[in-house]
């Protein structure tokens, strides 16, 4: 159950303190707006991200003036409202999949004078009409990183989002430089649990509600010196699960068995 915090309960410095501390905050559960009254059960489904981490993100852009970005995941605005201050406007394109969501970040920002692109639109697919952008920063954490991202930044430009499959709740953020439409390399540094996963209005990521089953395996077997048992041994065990949702980003894990004791990893998009 959620409950919202209003400046006329708390008073305004309290609520100051509040949208200022350093942690992330829901500001729509399900459909519903912090705006609201009364309790509200569900998931978050929108996010204002814990300034701290907002502020980690933006440094790994390293911009410069003249450049432009495009940002997946407006939330509150705020990132994209620092950006604007930074760099102008008109050099800021952010996407997001809720029109809502578009609609109040862009009223709070236009308050604070600032107006920056907004698009409603699946990030995923980044934003071809404004490309090329010479950085891309994801607010929200995905499975891969989408070649549409890759393929609107310039060649020596920047991405910067969160990793995280279905095996781990930490999504490392990937710091990647684009060599080409094609190709873009580079380093992963310490995860936040704090990253939204992607919202997607496509159908990209719809089996996450799907059930999975194990199926059969027929034709050639081969036997690994690596077990699944590698997968709960601690450091190891996280270094294990990441790497295997690097090779299978919708990998999900399941056991069988009549002691629940076989492991298994399914991947419910690729066929069987």
């Amino acid at each position: 159950m959620w409950v919202p915090v209003s400046q006329d309960e708390v008073g305004l410095l309290s609520w100051l303190n509040q949208v200022y501390a350093d942690r992330t905050l829901p500001i729509r559960i399900g459909r519903v707006f912090a705006d609201g009254s009364g309790q509200v059960s569900g998931h978050a489904t929108a996010v204002a991200s814990a300034p701290g981490l907002v502020v980690r993100l933006l440094e790994g852009l390293e911009v410069v003036d003249g450049m432009r970005v495009l940002e997946i995941g407006t939330g509150s605005g705020y990132s994209a409202a620092l950006l604007a201050h930074r760099l102008g406007g008109d050099q800021v394109t952010s996407v997001d999949s809720s029109s809502e969501v578009t609609t109040r970040a862009g009223q709070a920002m236009r308050q604070a004078g600032l107006d920056p692109q907004l698009v409603v639109a699946d990030g995923l697919d980044g934003y071809p009409a404004g490309a090329l952008y010479d950085r891309v920063i994801s607010h929200c954490s995905v499975r891969f990183i989408p070649t549409a991202w890759v393929e609107q930044t310039i060649p020596g430009g920047l991405i910067v989002a969160g990793l995280r499959g279905s095996l781990t709740r930490d999504a490392p953020i990937a710091t990647l430089q684009v060599k080409d439409p094609a190709t873009a390399q580079g380093v992963f540094s310490g995860g936040s649990e704090q990253l939204l996963a992607a919202r997607t209005t496509g159908s990209s990521l719809a089996s996450d509600g799907a059930e999975l089953t194990v199926p059969p395996a027929p034709g050639a077997q081969r036997t690994t010196a690596i077990g699944p048992q590698i997968l709960d041994s601690g450091t190891s065990g996280v270094t294990a699960q990441f790497v295997a949702q690097l090779s299978l980003p919708t990998v999900r894990r399941v056991t069988a068995g009549v002691d629940r004791d076989e492991v298994c990893l399914v991947d419910p998009l690729r066929p069987r």
